[in-house]
């Protein structure tokens, strides 16, 4: 949790970056990209598509500094228009055909390989699963069970109730546990 002596300078440096400060908005860029990175990691295993997302997050924040309500934390509102662009960068894949290029696969010559290979196939199963989630049930997922925020956190986070935010991660959970038993019978 970010004490309330940070909270106050991100604060006072997002009003210096919304009346032109590029300093001050630079300052708030360093202080969140390893953060914004690691969500957006969540929803891209391409490392430049997961630069794309922050860079994207970070445009639309400095759009957006004006109208930041300070009733919230700096921090709070930028993770909140990284999901967004995470949503929106799902939503877009999602409309794209997918084309598999399994075809490249190079026989691992050791035991480090065929276990990187074997993780990576892993991660890209598991990718897959996800994305035949709803934009929104990837989203909670994520927050919860890999970024690790609370049911509140997620609740604000999303503008959703917390019964509602259970709700979805329950029967998000339940689509995928169907999905695995499915491509295991």
């Amino acid at each position: 949790m970010i004490d309330e002596a940070t909270q106050a300078l991100e604060k006072r440096l997002a009003v210096q970056a919304a009346e032109g400060d590029e300093r001050a908005f630079a300052e708030l860029m360093t202080r969140h990209k390893t953060g914004l990175i690691r969500l957006a990691s969540r929803f891209s295993r391409d490392r430049d598509e997961v630069e794309d997302l922050v860079q994207e997050s970070f445009v639309r924040a400095y759009r957006g500094l004006p109208g930041f309500r300070r009733e919230s934390s700096f921090g709070h509102w930028l993770r909140r228009i990284a999901a967004n662009v995470c949503l929106d960068h799902l939503r877009a894949r999602k409309r794209e055909a997918c084309i598999p290029l399994d075809d490249l696969a190079v026989e691992p010559c050791d035991e480090q390989q065929q276990a990187a290979e074997l993780r990576r196939e892993n991660a890209q199963y598991v990718e897959s699963l996800l994305a035949r989630l709803s934009p929104r049930d990837r989203l909670i997922l994520t927050l919860l069970d890999l970024e690790e925020m609370s049911v509140a956190e997620v609740a604000a986070f999303t503008g959703l109730s917390g019964v509602n935010v259970r709700v979805r991660a329950f029967r998000a959970r339940g689509r995928l546990r169907k999905m695995l038993e499915g491509n295991h019978d």
